[in-house]
């Protein structure tokens, strides 16, 4: 069954007892790992316990395919529930899932993680249509949910947000639940002892080095045609192990930006200044400028020509058997080499 993304937090908390599979997929990550946590501390009262839980690969299934079958089928040494977890699933494990779910009794709960899957995936068909499966697609938050995460999680350590601040989180988080949970993280030690209230001093101070913020730099860098700025930050993108899919999808959403404001200037005769305005999440205050001389400077032709190139470069990094950081680097610096004549 196909569960729905404004449901899946609280369908989750209360899994249903006839559910024997659960499928979490998506474009954030972090949130689909963050939801089969969940799915998991909702089946076992000790999540870690090895006697309970068993984590299993595509790799391990491709060398022995019958040990999925196997693993759902065993109780559990010390009794009670049993959970097993498959991370890293493709349309290549359907197949071997297929065959485990219809091989006999169940006892135990088959929690499987995915990317991002096209809606002929045969995975995502084989969950979406079966009343005994879950699926659930992870997308990234949107600005509502962005800041009603933001809130809950800072107000739980009692600390309230400025609207200055507030503004800030909302344009440089979101892209990736884990690395947003991270943020809020190193806020919340950094605001330890220093009052209630969170600033934007504070969160400049915190969260100015961030991974985020480093996802920031490097897409208008590429939009500048900075190739020094773009090889810089894609370096510090290295050092804080960001995904090479996130990376490419950062700067993918600042060129769709791009590409709708430059289209409402265009085709409506709407003014920079009004467009920039209505953007949501907010641009942040300091990169205001520099986002409406992109938008002056590089045309629409560009722009989309240029999403296009980055959506080759994503599909690359899932489909072949390259080094992704290599596959990433080579289509931003060249991306950001190609803007150079725009200037």
């Amino acid at each position: 069954m196909k569960v729905k993304p404004a449901q899946a937090d609280s369908w989750i908390a209360g899994l249903p007892g006839e559910v024997s599979g659960l499928l979490l997929f998506g474009p954030d990550g972090g949130l689909v790992r963050e939801r089969a946590k969940a799915a998991i501390k909702a089946i076992l009262p000790l999540p870690d316990d090895p006697f309970a839980l068993t984590e299993l690969t595509p790799e391990q299934l491709k060398e022995d395919p019958a040990r999925l079958a196997d693993e759902l089928g065993a109780l559990s040494f010390t009794g009670g529930n049993r959970v097993v977890s498959l991370r890293g699933a493709t349309d290549g494990t359907t197949a071997a899932i297929k065959s485990a779910l219809g091989a006999g009794p169940q006892a135990a709960l088959l929690v499987v993680e995915a990317g991002e899957l096209g809606a002929r995936s045969s995975l995502r068909s084989l969950f979406e249509g079966d009343a005994t499966l879950g699926a659930i697609a992870c997308y990234r938050d949107e600005e509502r949910d962005l800041r009603r995460l933001i809130h809950d999680d800072l107000a739980a350590e009692g600390l309230t947000v400025s609207s200055d601040a507030m503004s800030y989180l909302l344009g440089n988080l979101g892209g990736d639940r884990r690395l947003t949970r991270l943020e809020l993280d190193k806020l919340k030690l950094y605001m330890a002892g220093r009052g209630p209230s969170l600033e934007l001093d504070d969160v400049l101070a915190c969260v100015g080095d961030s991974a985020m913020v480093t996802l920031d730099d490097l897409a208008y860098a590429v939009a500048d045609g900075d190739l020094k700025g773009s090889d810089r930050a894609l370096r510090r993108c290295s050092s804080e192990a960001i995904p090479a899919v996130v990376i490419l999808r950062a700067v993918s959403n600042h060129y769709q930006k791009l590409l709708w404001a430059g289209s409402l200037v265009a085709e409506e005769g709407q003014s920079a200044d009004t467009v920039v305005r209505s953007l949501r999440p907010p641009i942040f205050w300091k990169r205001v400028e520099s986002f409406k001389r992109q938008l002056s400077r590089l045309p629409q032709g560009v722009v989309s020509r240029s999403l296009v190139k980055l959506l080759e470069a994503e599909a690359a990094c899932k489909s072949t058997g390259s080094r992704d950081d290599l596959i990433c680097s080579r289509a931003l610096l060249g991306l950001a080499r190609s803007m150079r004549p725009a200037r």
